[in-house]
């Protein structure tokens, strides 16, 4: 209703034609209830430039985000390899790296890494629990993962890590050691952890060290025996112990991967020939997912300036409705197209870059809770902010004028309840709702509670009495 007010004030004050209000939801059915409701309100209307604009109506620019993204992506797909009569549909592309994910495995059964792998974890679980996903989740056209460069970045968090904890354990076993004589040997084979360990930061000077399994036998063989005598250092000793035991198995955990690199190079071996695979068969096939299509317009836009520039200037004004359902890439692609005309930046424009007025959003962070097709509440959350410090407004509606008043009372009640601790970015934050005046659009003589007498009295209005009459109604229909 907000969205079709505002579309219908811009028309009938001249500030746009239908032509020039991009309008933009998250369903087909959405779609097309906003294009029946805005074409009504300005068929219904009485002012002469309104009913002007709704015999234009066919020029109107009203459609899903990805159907939008589609437009855009058919104009430079070419880019991308992929035909321009492609079709966006993610069960079909599923189809796709199902079969794509059984072929490969089948073709390289005989790889010892691919053996190994499905010798520890079972073919099921590679197959249906990491192939698949991987293909339908990760593997964008626009985007490939850089198999390459995550192998790199694991190793040296690794290793940031490893040489991290071993300063760490390294502070404890000196600790232990600076004890009173005679405390300190705590180990059931009588060796000290100097004798045994010597110093720890010789280990691991490479993440491929041969050190570093030297390091996880000698610190395995370390058998503590916390102490039980009543001296008063023992209660300290004791923490030290239980500190090193916790440490130590983080520490082995992140040795343990340090170990495995090379198996986890030739794994991802195998995905960077698996991704290779699976897009070019979705390029041949025409097919992609929504994913795909969103990440290339983004591309596009960014790349195509001219193109960028064209649409820049077709839209004066972007309005998008249920934006809590909807992603970071999207909130980028809007982003672009609502950059001031004088810039062309090469990256996402900040939310200062952005032309004033031109986006708007309406949304309830409450009903993001399904994570349906990657929707992320937290970019919700977080663009009122981000519109502010850019001058931009953040307006509640904060009344309800659908509900009847007593589910109202009571949804504030539980809701401020179950919902009260939203501090972390994924989760919606309740805000308690005004509702209508209790009587505004009411039958009276279906009332068995009803009492006209009473009806100018707001002691009544808000009475049991007449909450009983609300819910009896509300049941009834």
């Amino acid at each position: 209703t907000v969205l079709s007010e505002r579309y219908f004030r811009l028309i009938s004050e001249g500030k746009a034609g239908v032509e020039n209000i991009l309008t933009l939801t998250f369903t087909r059915k959405a779609a097309t209830e906003m294009n029946e409701r805005i074409y009504r309100r300005l068929l219904n209307s009485s002012d002469p430039v309104a009913i002007s604009q709704a015999a234009e109506f066919d020029k109107a620019k009203i459609s899903t985000l990805d159907s939008f993204s589609a437009q855009i992506v058919r104009n430079g797909s070419e880019r991308f390899g992929v035909p321009s009569d492609f079709s966006s549909d993610n069960e079909a592309a599923a189809n796709i790296a199902e079969e794509a994910a059984l072929d490969f495995i089948l073709r390289k059964q005989d790889d010892k890494y691919l053996q190994e792998f499905i010798y520890l974890h079972g073919f099921e679980l590679v197959y249906d629990g990491m192939f698949v996903p991987l293909a339908v989740h990760e593997f964008n056209i626009s985007d490939p993962v850089d198999f390459a460069e995550l192998l790199e970045n694991q190793k040296k968090e690794l290793n940031t890590r490893y040489r991290k904890n071993l300063g760490k354990l390294e502070k404890i076993r000196t600790d232990i050691l600076s004890l009173s004589p005679g405390i300190g040997k705590v180990m059931t084979n009588n060796i000290s952890l100097c004798e045994k360990l010597g110093d720890m930061e010789m280990f691991c000077e490479d993440p491929f060290d041969k050190k570093i399994e030297d390091f996880l036998e000698a610190a395995r063989s370390i058998k503590f025996k916390k102490g039980t005598s009543k001296h008063p250092e023992t209660s300290l000793l004791n923490e030290f112990i239980e500190n090193w035991r916790k440490l130590f198995s983080i520490t082995e955990s992140i040795a343990n991967g340090i170990v495995s690199l090379p198996f986890l190079e030739g794994m991802f071996g195998l995905l960077k020939e698996f991704q290779d695979l699976f897009l070019t068969r979705k390029r041949i096939s025409g097919i992609l997912t929504f994913q795909d299509v969103s990440k290339m317009a983004v591309s596009i836009l960014k790349e195509d300036i001219d193109l960028r520039n064209y649409y820049k200037k077709e839209f004066r004004y972007i309005m998008i409705d249920e934006f809590q359902d909807n992603n970071l890439m999207q909130k980028e692609l809007l982003y672009l197209l609502a950059e001031k005309s004088e810039l062309a930046s090469t990256g996402i424009p900040a939310a200062s870059d952005l032309e004033p007025d031109k986006l708007f959003f309406v949304g309830d962070e409450k009903q993001s809770i399904y994570r349906f097709r990657g929707a992320d509440v937290s970019v919700f959350k977080g663009l009122s902010n981000e519109l502010i410090n850019s001058c931009g407004k953040a307006l509640a509606l904060g009344t309800n004028y659908r509900s009847e008043p007593g589910l109202i009372k009571f949804f504030n009640r539980v809701f401020d309840v179950v919902m009260k601790d939203a501090e972390e970015p994924f989760e919606a934050a309740f805000e308690a709702l005004e509702y209508r005046n209790p009587m505004d659009g009411l039958v009276p003589e279906i009332s068995i509670f009803y009492k006209p007498e009473l009806k100018e009295r707001e002691d009544y209005l808000h009475s049991n009495e007449a909450e009983a009459w609300y819910i009896a109604k509300f049941i009834k229909e």
